[in-house]
């Protein structure tokens, strides 16, 4: 029996090719062909849990600090250019 992941813990905020997909996800209604591994499993408030999260790194960026580690990189205002494809 394959151990099945929780897309909570295996969606990554920081990674640019998690957000495009949950921006298609959002836009079309589905993930797009192929991003999803078939051992994903979608728990309770699964989305609510992704969007929190992703809402603390955007908190974390606009506040000057490194998305990955925390360290504060920038002055009080942090300018920010995103392109989604």
């Amino acid at each position: 029996m394959v151990e099945r992941r929780q897309i909570t813990d295996w969606f990554g905020v920081k990674d640019i090719k998690h957000l495009k997909a949950f921006d298609y996800l959002q836009r079309i209604g589905m993930w797009p062909e192929g991003f999803m591994p078939d051992d994903i499993e979608f728990g309770p408030q699964w989305e609510s849990r992704i969007r929190s999260r992703m809402a603390d790194a955007y908190v974390q960026v606009m506040l000057g600090s490194c998305p990955h580690c925390g360290k504060v990189v920038g002055s009080e205002t942090v300018k920010t250019k995103t392109r989604i494809i």
